[in-house]
């Protein structure tokens, strides 16, 4: 049967279609997983659930005319057989089933599928010889593949076979298919629930100051009236009595409306905890749905290890831990991609091949595991393998050539993540089909640093290695703090804080010229938020001693942030701000208060590209400009030359590294000079062909692409020949002076020996 509907009816069907296909073919999927090495009665009630799935998968595809998942569901029927005639359950056959279900989904998502003759060529070849070899897709794998294998938790692979038309349950509650776009509406809503509550308890707080206002006013009105006595030898009889009535009255009113607000704020109060309530109760309820147990996720990834597997020439096993977890689904759904890099690279990178894990003592298979933990509000998902584990010594080498890492350095558990994260690094010299695909280490953890997690690499050489993601389970209406700066008033999302401190002067150290704070015995960059965003009101150098901070994380990356004060913390629901802020990167929008006025919500993320000199932003105006960071040293120098400009000088400060060139930026910043910054001697070149404004250029000697010394050499030979050269680096050698200063630097800082007021006495020679 094939549809003749209308073309918008069609879509509507196959809307539909796409939803309840996906939803069979996943639990086909999860029951091949648990039947694969489970229990002969367990294969036999698993494969009857599959035959019916497939069934009912069938007669909606032939409704809609989708004839490829016609015929490889019919052929997949005619291949499991009735029951008493099943075939032998090899891992050859598992890998061709898995093959057609992908060739299946492709068609169910409108996705590229492979060719439909080839699916249907090795199911026949496979269901006729089920032992036999399966040829992998044209393009992949080895002529002879070895056995794919993949393996659920054993509680599950032991349970019983269930679905939606094995009969009633008493366990089973009726679902309701709900689209994620109105579950995303509703939330809203409740967002719209929570400034009202906010608003609510802004008004109560009024109320009540009304009523203690009106008991103020009715006490001084019985003393007045007490005064008023003296008056009656005073007054006419007539007179006396008219304003003992009229007193009476105006006592009465008084009492009255004070009784009135007394007994509207106990009302209030108690409909403000009902609404409080309800509130709760709405947003609770909505988080429940949008969780769901993190089983059926896992499972997917099981198809991942099995393709990665056959075209590496591996045998793997696929393993999950912790499949009741529950997690938001737009939570999974934002990790799926960097959880399929990291599984992918687990296998390319990870596991050996069979006969090396047979000479080092290892069984031939190995294992990919998926395991999940609770850990408060977070959960953690790690992609473990048992493999050789990260080989340190080729990171390290590999790095030394790209020009990321310099000889000796070394690398510790931290660095070596740091290094695997580092935007197009990759120990593969070429790109294969299993791992790299153009996505690196670096957007697994800017996907996780989005969700406000973080990412952790546990490696044990020679035994295995994991990638730990750590992420908040649900993403809904989050409580921020309240920060002040100048004169302004904003918010921070709290799950960007790590802890809130306070900073004593003596607390700030200097290391290589910039400014840290130490946080559990590691330094971390201190910046100041007035600064950062051009809000006035900075406090001078004579203000308090201890001064409030923010220690913010992204990713894995740390900075304290100073600020003026933190009034306290809301509920806050963030609203886009309109038009004319969209060039404010450093808001990322607005949340309403009690009061009815917009705070603005800071982006944390941007505080850190900010305070590492990639960008700056007026909170005034929203007008963004570029700036940059200070630096560290001892000199030997060549002559200065005046700056020929009135008004503050204009610096380029050029490094590879993060945190020199935040501190050379913030020292330089201090004084009141204007900064640019660029990563590397390419980068440099290309702003000084676009900025004529440059008087000075402060620059590292080793970094990737163009050093130091090239850069200084093209700006000798450019049409700003005599623009000052500062060279930073921590090569002080007398051969590494002489080169830097033939190639045209006026100054040679040696990083080790930095002092700041020499530094900025150097800066002022040639700019001053």
């Amino acid at each position: 049967m094939t549809t003749t509907a209308t073309p918008d009816f069609r879509e509507e069907l196959l809307a539909v279609f796409a939803q309840e296909g996906g939803e069979l073919l996943e639990r086909i999927e999860r029951e091949l997983i648990a039947i694969e090495h489970a229990s002969k009665e367990r294969r036999r009630k698993g494969l009857m659930s599959i035959r019916r799935h497939l069934h009912t998968l069938k007669g909606a595809a032939g409704a809609l005319g989708i004839s490829p998942v016609v015929h490889v569901c019919h052929e997949l029927e005619e291949g499991l057989g009735t029951g008493d005639d099943e075939p032998e359950l090899t891992p050859q056959l598992f890998d061709v089933f898995h093959r057609a279900l992908a060739h299946m989904s492709a068609h169910v998502t409108g996705e590229k599928a492979e060719p439909l003759e080839a699916v249907l060529s090795a199911l026949g070849d496979t269901f006729a010889d089920p032992g036999g070899v399966v040829k992998a897709p044209q393009g992949g794998g080895e002529e002879e593949q070895k056995p794919v294998q993949s393996e659920a938790p054993s509680p599950a692979a032991e349970a019983p076979s269930q679905d939606e038309n094995s009969g009633p349950s008493p366990s089973r509650s009726a679902v309701v298919r709900v689209e994620s776009a109105r579950l995303d509406d509703l939330q809203a809503v409740a967002g719209e629930l929570v400034v009202l509550n906010l608003q609510q308890d802004e008004s109560q707080r009024r109320v009540e100051r009304l009523r203690d206002h009106l008991a103020g006013i009715l006490s001084e009105w019985r003393t007045l009236s007490g005064e008023m006595h003296e008056l009656a030898g005073e007054l006419t009889s007539n007179r006396w009595q008219r304003l003992q009535r009229r007193s009476a009255e105006v006592t009465r009113g008084l009492k009255s409306a004070y009784r009135e607000s007394y007994e509207f704020t106990r009302w209030s109060v108690g409909h403000a905890g009902q609404m409080g309530l309800v509130s709760n109760a709405l947003e609770d309820g909505l988080r429940n749905i949008r969780m769901q147990p993190l089983g059926p996720f896992l499972d997917s990834f099981a198809r991942v290890v099995r393709e990665a597997a056959r075209k590496e020439g591996k045998q793997v096993r696929f393993e999950t831990r912790g499949r009741e977890i529950q997690v938001d689904r737009s939570v999974l759904e934002r990790l799926r991609e960097p959880m399929i890099h990291l599984v992918r690279n687990s296998v390319a990178h990870g596991i050996e091949v069979a006969q090396r894990r047979r000479q080092l003592g290892k069984p031939p298979v190995g294992i990919i595991r998926l395991e999940a933990q609770l850990m408060g509000e977070k959960v953690c998902l790690a992609v473990r393998d048992d493999g050789g584990g990260i080989d340190a010594e080729a990171v390290e080498r590999r790095a030394v050539e790209a020009g990321i890492l310099r000889s000796g350095e070394g690398t510790g558990q931290r660095r070596l993540l740091d290094l695997l994260v580092h935007p197009g690094f990759s120990t593969r010299v070429e790109v294969d089909e299993v791992a790299g695909r153009g996505i690196g280490l670096d957007v697994v953890e800017a996907a996780v640093a989005e969700l406000g997690g973080k990412l952790e690499l546990e490696n044990q050489p020679g035994k295995g290695a994991a990638f730990h993601l750590i992420v908040p389970t649900s993403i809904t209406t989050s409580q921020g703090l309240i920060v002040e700066v100048g004169d302004y008033r904003l918010g921070i999302q709290i799950d960007a804080v790590e802890r809130i401190i306070r900073i004593d002067r003596d607390e700030l150290h200097v290391i290589e010229g910039k400014q840290v704070y130490y946080h559990d015995g590691d330094p971390v960059a201190v910046a100041n938020l007035g600064r950062l965003i051009g809000a006035s009101g900075e406090q001078p150098q004579g203000g308090p001693r201890r001064r409030p901070a923010l220690i913010l994380r992204s990713g894995r990356q740390r900075l304290a942030v100073m600020v003026d004060d933190i009034p306290g913390e809301m509920p806050m629901v963030v609203k886009p701000l309109g038009p004319q802020f969209e060039r404010v990167r450093h808001l990322t929008g607005g949340a309403v208060q009690a009061n009815g006025t917009i705070l603005p919500v800071l982006e944390h993320r941007e505080l850190f590209r900010m305070a590492t000199g990639q960008s700056r932003v007026s909170l005034r105006s929203g007008a963004s400009r570029r700036v940059a960071p200070p630096t560290d040293g001892d000199v030997g120098q060549a002559m200065a030359r005046p700056a020929k400009k009135s008004g503050p000088a204009t610096i380029l400060v050029v490094d590879d590294s993060v945190t020199t060139r935040t501190l050379e930026r913030n020292i330089l910043e201090a004084a009141g000079y204007q900064v640019i910054t660029a990563t590397d001697g390419a980068e440099a070149y290309e702003v000084l062909e676009t900025h004529d404004e440059i008087d000075l250029v402060v620059t590292d000697l080793e970094m990737p692409r163009v050093s130091g010394l090239e850069l200084c050499r093209q700006v000798r030979q450019s049409k700003k020949p005599e623009l000052p050269l500062i060279i930073v680096t921590s090569r002080g050698d007398d051969e590494d002076v002489r080169r830097g200063l033939e190639a045209g630097a006026d100054a040679y800082i040696v990083k080790g020996k930095f002092d700041q007021d020499h530094f900025m006495t150097t800066i002022k020679r040639f700019v001053d």
